[in-house]
Parts: C-alpha cells; sequence; structure tokens
C-alpha cells in the first residue's frame, strides 16, 4: 500500500524531523519554508525527510547488532539463538520495506515532475545502502517484486548477488540525477548538508564497499575496487567527508540528544555495559595478563568514562558481589582450553579490568545490580558525555557534552581499513601498502575522536592526550606490525579496525565473516553458544504473512559472498 501524506502529516513529520536534528547538522530558521515551495516540492521534501530518518534508524540497528556480535559493544545472553530470534529483523525489514522503500516509489514520480534531481539522488543512493545491508544481515531479500503490492502483494526474495547487482544500479542512478541540474536544493539534508560533492563521494565509497564485499565470489572485483581507489579524490577520504549523524543536546520536546547518552545520563546512572573486551584492548600492555606490545590507546579517555578508579577483585581491590557478582567467581573453563594462545587475555577479561575500567564480558546475562554509579559507560566520544579526566565523576543529566555526539555511518578511517584489507589481497598491493593504510586510518580516527574533548567543558585539559601519545601508539601498532607474521598483521589488524569502528559495528561484523579475524575475541560466557551467526533468520512477521519466503533452518546459512569453512570451525573465535 503507497502512503500518502495529508495535511494532519505536517505536524507528526515536523516532530520527528525536530526529534532527528541537532544545532550542527540543519538550522531549522535557515531551512526554505514548505509553505513557500510548490506543492510537488513540499510533498517531495517531506518524503525525503522521512526517508533519510528511517534510513537512520535503520543503520542505528544494524551497527548495535555488528557491534554485540564482534565484541565492539557487550552483548548480553548466553546463547546466539535465543539472543537473535526470528523477530530480531522484525523492526529493521518493516522500517525497510514498508518505510523508506515505499516512501521513495512514491515519491520519485513527483520528484522527477518538479526536477529534483538532487532529492532522487540521496533517495536512491541511501535505498542502495539500505539494500547492501539487508543482503549482509538476512541474505537473499525481496527487490524486483518488492514495493509493487498490487502486483506482488505476497513478493518473492531475489538472490543476494542480484540484490547487490540492484544497489549498484541504482548508485548509478543516483550519480546520474546528481549529475543533472535540478530546479530545487534540498531543504533537509541531515547528514552533508546539501553538499552533493560530498555524497558523491559517498556513492564510490559504496561502491568500493560492494567490491571488497564480494571479492571472495567475484573474479573483477578487486580490479573495479583498485580502479576507485586510485583517485582518494573520489571516495570518502578526509574527516570532513565522514558520513554521519550529528545529534544535539536539547533534553526535551524535542530530545535531540544521541541515544547512548540518553540511556546512560540519567538520574540513576548508567543502564548499559561496555565490552570487556573492548576496553582491555585498548588498555594494551597496562592490562593485566596481556600478549599487547601497545601502550595504552591514546583514545580510551574519549570513547570511556569511569565512575570509580577500582574495580572489585582486580589491582588488589576486595571482591563485592553485591555490585560485581563475577568477583567472587572463576572464569569458565573453556577461556583456557578453547584458544590456549589467548587464554590468559580471556581470563583477565572475565571480570573486571585494571585502572578502573569496568564492564561486563561477551554473553553475561546477569541482571542489574545497583551498579549505575560505579560502571564504566560512553564518555565523549561519539556520544557526547564526560571526557575522562581521572576524576571520576559520576554521570548526571546534561554533565559533560550533553548527548551532542555523532552516530558514524562510514567514516574516512573505515576506507582507510578498506584499502588495508584490500592491500592484503592476492590482487592486492602488498603488506607494505597495507600498513600504510592501516596507519593512515589510525591517524585519521585519533584526530577525529580527540576533536570531541572540547564538546565537555569541565575537562581539564592537561590531561588531554598529548601529539607524543599520539606518535607513540601508531610508532608501536607498526613496530607491532612489522614484527609480526602474516597471521599477526591479519589480527592486528582487525583489532584495530574493531577498536576505530566503536558506535558503528555492522562492518566490523561483515569483515569478522569474510576474513575470520581477529582471533582474539573473548568466546561467550556459554561454552555451549551456538554457532556464530553467519546470517539473521528473516523477520517472523513476514514469514508469517508472506508463504513465499521460507524461514531459515538456523544461523548457519552464509549469505553469497561468504566462501568460507561452515559453522562451526569458522570464525575462529565463537
Amino acid at each position: 500500500m503507497k502512503k500518502k501524506i495529508n495535511k494532519w502529516n505536517w505536524g507528526v513529520l515536523a516532530l520527528s524531523i525536530m526529534l532527528f536534528i541537532s544545532c550542527e547538522s540543519v538550522e531549522l530558521d535557515q531551512t526554505e519554508n514548505p509553505a513557500a515551495a510548490t506543492p510537488d516540492q513540499s510533498e517531495v521534501e517531506l518524503f525525503l525527510n522521512t526517508i533519510q530518518i528511517d534510513f537512520g534508524r535503520n543503520m542505528g540497528r544494524f551497527n548495535r547488532i555488528g557491534a554485540q556480535l564482534t565484541r565492539i559493544e557487550y552483548m548480553f545472553g548466553r546463547d546466539y539463538l535465543n539472543n537473535y530470534p526470528p523477530s530480531t529483523m522484525n523492526t529493521i525489514w518493516t522500517e525497510a520495506y514498508q518505510g523508506m522503500f515505499e516512501d521513495i516509489t512514491t515519491m520519485k514520480p513527483n520528484a522527477l515532475n518538479a526536477e529534483l534531481y538532487d532529492h532522487i539522488g540521496i533517495a536512491e543512493t541511501l535505498q542502495a545502502y539500505m539494500l547492501i545491508n539487508l543482503v549482509d544481515f538476512i541474505g537473499d531479500v525481496p527487490f524486483t517484486q518488492a514495493n509493487d503490492s498490487d502486483s506482488f502483494p505476497l513478493p518473492q526474495v531475489d538472490q543476494g548477488s542480484s540484490v547487490y547487482q540492484a544497489a549498484l544500479d541504482l548508485l548509478n542512478s543516483a550519480e546520474n540525477n546528481f549529475n543533472q541540474t535540478s530546479l530545487g536544493t534540498v531543504g533537509n539534508d541531515f547528514y552533508y548538508g546539501g553538499d552533493i560533492s560530498k555524497w558523491q563521494k559517498l556513492i564510490n565509497t559504496l561502491r568500493m564497499k560492494i567490491y571488497l564485499q564480494t571479492r571472495l565470489v567475484d573474479s573483477m572485483a578487486m580490479t573495479n575496487f583498485n580502479i576507485i581507489a586510485g583517485d582518494p579524490g573520489a571516495y570518502i577520504s578526509s574527516n570532513e567527508d565522514d558520513f554521519q549523524f550529528s545529534w544535539g543536546d536539547n533534553v526535551q520536546n524535542p530530545d535531540t540528544r544521541h541515544p547512548d547518552y540518553v540511556n546512560n545520563y540519567t538520574v540513576s546512572g548508567a543502564n548499559g555495559y561496555i565490552s570487556n573486551w573492548l576496553m582491555y584492548k585498548m588498555l594494551g600492555d597496562q592490562a593485566n595478563g596481556t600478549l599487547s606490545t601497545l601502550p595504552i590507546d591514546p583514545r580510551i579517555q574519549y570513547y570511556f568514562v569511569r565512575q570509580k578508579a577500582n574495580v572489585p577483585g582486580v589491582d588488589g581491590t576486595p571482591p563485592d558481589g553485591n555490585l560485581l557478582g563475577c568477583s567472587q567467581q572463576s572464569p569458565p573453563s573453556h577461556y583456557s582450553s578453547d584458544n590456549p594462545i589467548y587464554a590468559s587475555e580471556w581470563m583477565n577479561q572475565f571480570c573486571g579490568l585494571s585502572n578502573g575500567y569496568w564492564g561486563r564480558a561477551h554473553g553475561n546475562d546477569e541482571g542489574g545490580p545497583g551498579d549505575g554509579f560505579h560502571k564504566t559507560t560512553y564518555g565523549v566520544y561519539p556520544a557526547g558525555g564526560l571526557f575522562d579526566d581521572n576524576d571520576f565523576e559520576e554521570v548526571a543529566v546534561g554533565s559533560g557534552g550533553g548527548g551532542a555526539g555523532i552516530s558514524p555511518i562510514m567514516l574516512a578511517s573505515y576506507v582507510d581499513f578498506m584499502l588495508a584489507e584490500a592491500a592484503m589481497d592476492p590482487q592486492g598491493s602488498g603488506l607494505a601498502a597495507a600498513k600504510m593504510h592501516m596507519l593512515d586510518g589510525l591517524n585519521k580516527s585519533i584526530t577525529k575522536v580527540q576533536s570531541f574533548a572540547t564538546l565537555d567543558i569541565s575537562a581539564d585539559p592537561i590531561t588531554f592526550a598529548t601529539p607524543t601519545q599520539n606518535s607513540n601508539f601508531v610508532n608501536a601498532v607498526e613496530m607491532a606490525w612489522d614484527n609480526g607474521g602474516t597471521i599477526d598483521k591479519w589480527n592486528l589488524l582487525a583489532e584495530q579496525y574493531f577498536i576505530t569502528q566503536f558506535g558503528a559495528g555492522m562492518d566490523a561484523y561483515n569483515f569478522y565473516r569474510r576474513n575470520g579475524f581477529p582471533h582474539s575475541l573473548t568466546p561467550n560466557l556459554e561454552a555451549n553458544d551456538g554457532n556464530f551467526i553467519r546470517s539473521f533468520f528473516y523477520p517472523d512477521t513476514e514469514t508469517g504473512a508472506n508463504p513465499n519466503i521460507s524461514q531459515k533452518p538456523n544461523h548457519d546459512v552464509q549469505v553469497f559472498w561468504d566462501m568460507n569453512p561452515s559453522s562451526p570451525g569458522f570464525p575462529q573465535a565463537n
């Protein structure tokens, strides 16, 4: 069923737009007055607004799930089947097919009539991005029969490879639309503020993403990737080109703050938990039992904020079963048997970490023990919270940056890691180029992350990371690369990529299934947790209503570009 926007929708959509706008992305008093626009243009603007909103919400969902599976974020629950049942993709599916795709189908004729080619280009770019993600997470999905309920009330799925080609076709169409003269500017571009040249860079970056993703199944993929990579000005190559959404600091009517800030800067303290694996890796050689030769990551004070100097059961602090139950427990036996190389690290990631870093291990399903003002939580990047200047300040509503952070989607630093992976491919430019791209990605990430410190006006600048600390860290990563074998290099590349992905995560999930690294990911607390998720179930809301889509038997079904060995056994760290 096609959506129609009636007069009563204006207020609802206006509120939705306000909920999704920050003071840094779009100034409402500078946007075009819809009352002064033509009827066709006004309707197109409203459709594009909701398309962007639906896209942003779904990207947040994809990123959260991908981050949980790759230990960038903490995962609650002991086994994958119960954690990610057939209902997992319900909202994502509905938001994509009944939300943005249906709106795009309805919007395009009006936009063509009004010659609003930039609006069409943005919508097609976002649709292509969403289709890629649906294939990456689910596999074969509807496209040719989707959003045509009159002809295909019960759409069938297309092969994932065909949907990928459809995404490439949409990107080509978007590029053609951007190259035409549009009769009207985009009133609300929530991502690039109307800079079409940056949308064109995103198009090429998404092409690179597709080619890198399909390098195991398409003999021409790396050739096509390298053609684009040969022109850094054609894709997202600087922090100024980053594809992200910026949040504000308004608390209510509407609340424009970063979701992780809203959830963790409350009157009762923090609610969520930070991944022990991520914090442990960032502690470097300061972590107990580590194999790392790296100094502490200079981004750690920006990513996380500690509320207490010590964690029960660590560094001589007495255990406290009420606040941290695991401080009086022993790690599960499979931590030491699954991979003896990492046994020491995993045993020390089981509960609290050194230096006051208080999180949770992958798969911990304990309830909340009243630790809201004790545990480590989200810092100034990307959530817009507190900078950790070693004063162990408790979180509060309005503290730090007030939530004026970002939701990263595709950053220049991520692209550098894509280039590094491509260089490692047999058709790539080799190990030296891979190292260069990895280090470029680290430097861009460090620069971007540390620029957020000024959001927290209460932070003590003397505790900010120094250029020497930054260079020492990057130099140590380079030395670790130079001293390691091929497997060590892949592990190092993967770990640094995952750390850089904090705030995102879907590309880490794809990397992990594509390459099987890093091997260092902490096992689930549950020894019998099921196979790692190679793809997700179809949403049960769809399989229950559409007999043309049959539910998968399990999570073992591999998407078309995943040609690696079947589970169990791959990836190595389940």
